[in-house]
């Protein structure tokens, strides 16, 4: 069985209200500790289109796959980014159903609010 990983990170700065920028050395440190399918969720609070996009920009450099999650009734947006392809999408939503009535989340509903970014054509 395949191990996945996932790497949470929130990068708002409470003390400034703003978010932490992305570095490249800070996307190579994920990169280099996640697993060979893993997953990097970034918590980020939106601050306009173009730091939005510079943020993706940084994350593409490495990470092939990559998508922009709404939660419905926040701000705040989930940046995902995938060492690996894209997710089975379908296999995931099995899972979600497990876990739907244990922590009465809304799983299937939040994998319909993924954005996923066309794939990089530099493999």
């Amino acid at each position: 069985m395949n191990s996945q990983d996932i790497i949470y990170s929130d990068l708002f700065d409470i003390r400034n209200n703003f978010n932490k920028p992305v570095t490249s050395n800070f996307i190579n440190y994920l990169w280099r500790c996640l697993s060979k399918l893993g997953i990097v969720a970034i918590k980020y609070a939106f601050e306009g289109q173009s730091k939005l996009i510079e943020t993706l920009i940084e994350l593409r450099k490495l990470f092939t796959t990559t998508a922009v999650m709404e939660i419905k009734g926040y701000t705040n947006l989930v940046i995902l980014a995938v060492k690996g392809d894209m997710p089975e999408l379908e296999l995931i939503g099995k899972k979600a159903d497990q876990f739907e009535d244990i922590y009465n989340l809304q799983f299937k509903q939040m994998l319909d609010s993924i954005t996923w970014l066309p794939e990089r054509f530099d493999r």
